[in-house]
């Protein structure tokens, strides 16, 4: 068994990216404490099993988006990060598709 067999993971597949094991863990189990916690109520233990074996694909999939809206990743710094473009960038695709604006009958594309 690969994590019982090494004091160290290499997840990312980079050189010199190796975390301990343990640290590895606690990432994991942060990653489903911040995404269960954006569901609030609506996070069931059920969605929370489904998340597990898929933090892999999630968490290079958040980077992404994070950099698609140009704004920083949210890394390990305690600092509070600046949103006012990214707030300003979804402002102004909602009012371009007037989602501001109730419409009987839309539909999504």
């Amino acid at each position: 068994n690969v994590v019982q067999d090494n004091i160290l993971i290499n997840t990312s597949g980079h050189d010199g990216h190796a975390v301990g094991v343990d640290k590895n863990c606690e990432q994991n189990i942060n990653f489903q404490k911040n995404w269960f916690t954006a569901k609030g109520v609506h996070g069931t233990w059920d969605q929370l099993s489904d998340l597990a074996p898929n933090i892999p694909i999630y968490r290079p999939l958040k980077r992404r988006f994070a950099v698609f809206m140009g704004s920083a990743y949210g890394g390990t710094t305690h600092t509070n990060p600046n949103s006012s473009t990214s707030v300003k960038k979804v402002s102004s695709k909602a009012m371009e598709h007037n989602l501001h604006i109730y419409i009987p009958g839309r539909k999504t594309k």
